[in-house]
């Protein structure tokens, strides 16, 4: 059984993978939550397109994410350096 690993949950505003408006990040070492590590970050998708649907299950809207980085701007300033090693 694999013991290291890093879970990732993406949620999003439409059906669209692109859509992406918050992303968790939770490191699990020798089977258990690593919880310092935990980090949560909003993203604001490339258009203002949110499916009813998806805002009723995670409850992130535009004005949630308006102001947030882009997933690049994320990945540049924070995630690749979350996620390596």
């Amino acid at each position: 059984m694999i013991k290291d690993f890093i879970a990732i949950d993406f949620e999003t505003a439409n059906d669209n993978r692109i859509s992406a408006v918050s992303i968790g990040v939770v490191p699990v070492c020798n089977g258990e939550i690593n919880h310092d590590q935990c980090k949560h970050y909003y993203i604001c998708p490339p258009e203002n397109n949110f499916r009813e649907l998806h805002v009723k299950t995670h409850g992130i809207t535009w004005n949630d994410v308006k102001d947030a980085p882009s997933f690049k701007e994320l990945w540049e300033n924070s995630l690749k350096d979350v996620l390596n090693g």
